[in-house]
């Protein structure tokens, strides 16, 4: 999907904080006792030892994450625009349906093997799924505009489209959270939003509802975000029912949409003169399973990577999305198109610097009284 399953809590859905980092942590549990009786012969080595399997699973899990996330987007944009597959809706319905077999299968296969038990049993409760719609609407506006908006652009436009999330969170902070946002999270919003302006006004191939499609899914972004932090209780703060019910709620409520728009002629070869082949087939399939798997990405990173490392690899993934954009789907960038895309991704690094530092010092504060 265009978006993410629905794991994480961060406006941009990448780069999260739920949970605490965890890296280090296995250096960290080890008792003075075992320290010392180990200093006589090599103290440095087990160190070292560390250090490195430290180095090779942050390395393993950032990397899992590139290759999910931008497969996931180069995947929707080979089947809508290489493969000439014009039913949005149903791609994402088609996506969601995929996702949820994997819950299941992997809440099943979690109660009779560990590796799997990251993935709770599927389960239904509809207490439960009455105080998650809410969420689930906006968490289906979300991905249906990322879908709907990466079909009118180029990848390498993509983000640029997308970029006001801060800014919308910034809004929303001030109007629905009562919160104030600092005068440095302004700025870096202010620079987002100069990026956005000279990066649509150089983009060769300007789309007007691509570029709707992306703003109207910002908003969607930022408010998932918000409210995210309002449902989690719902679920006891697990993630991953929440991931469960989300996606099963989507799948249903978006059921009717994709008819009524016409769509559901797809699963019918006589009502249409689009052939879908079987590589199509296999496309689609792929791309939901890539999108149930940037939810185990996600996790990973925040469980094993700081908040500020998902900030930069978010950053530098936005960086190579470009370039891939530009080198596998020829995507023609000017000079002006250039700058904007350049302004945006260091305006969004620098917005996700300032909230770190922020939520950094608010935990002090909270810990110091």
């Amino acid at each position: 999907m265009a978006a993410r399953v629905g794991l994480a809590t961060s406006p941009d859905l990448e780069s999260g904080s739920v949970g605490g980092n965890n890296a280090g942590s296995n250096a960290a549990s080890s008792s003075p006792s075992n320290l010392s009786s180990s200093a006589d012969s090599s103290p440095s080595v087990p160190m070292d030892r560390d250090s490195k399997a430290e180095l090779v699973r942050v390395t393993l899990v950032i990397s899992f994450y590139f290759l999910i996330s931008l497969g996931m987007v180069f995947l929707n944009k080979l089947v809508m625009d290489q493969l000439d597959f014009p039913y949005p809706l149903f791609l994402t319905w088609a996506q969601f349906l995929v996702a949820l077999i994997c819950i299941v299968v992997f809440g099943w296969l979690g109660q009779i093997y560990k590796p799997f038990s990251l993935i709770p049993p599927f389960e239904f409760d509809l207490n439960i799924a009455k105080k998650v719609m809410p969420l689930t609407v906006i968490y289906l506006c979300m991905v249906v505009f990322n879908n709907l908006c990466l079909q009118y652009v180029q990848v390498s436009f993509y983000q640029v489209a997308r970029s006001l999330t801060v800014l919308w969170t910034a809004l929303f902070t001030k109007l629905i959270l009562g919160k104030s946002v600092s005068y440095f999270r302004m700025l870096a919003v202010c620079v987002v939003f100069i990026g956005f302006v000279i990066g649509s006004k150089g983009e060769k191939l300007f789309d007007w509802g691509g570029l709707i499609f992306g703003v109207v899914a910002s908003i969607f972004v930022a408010l998932y975000g918000i409210y995210v932090k309002r449902v989690l209780p719902a679920v006891n703060d697990n993630e991953w029912r929440l991931l469960i019910y989300n996606t099963l709620l989507a799948l249903v409520l978006l059921m009717p949409i994709v008819v009524i728009a016409g769509e559901g002629i797809v699963l019918d070869p006589r009502a249409t003169d689009i052939e879908v082949t079987g590589f199509t087939w296999a496309a689609i399939i792929a791309s939901g399973l890539v999108g149930f798997l940037i939810n185990i990405a996600i996790f990973m990173q925040i469980k094993y990577t700081s908040p500020l490392t998902n900030a930069i690899s978010g950053t530098v993934k936005a960086a190579v999305q470009t370039l891939l954009g530009v080198v596998l789907f020829g995507n023609v960038i000017s000079a002006l198109n250039f700058v904007g895309i350049v302004i945006v991704i260091g305006g969004s690094f620098w917005y996700g610097q300032i909230s770190f530092r922020e939520n950094e010092a608010e935990k002090r504060a909270r810990l110091a009284k």
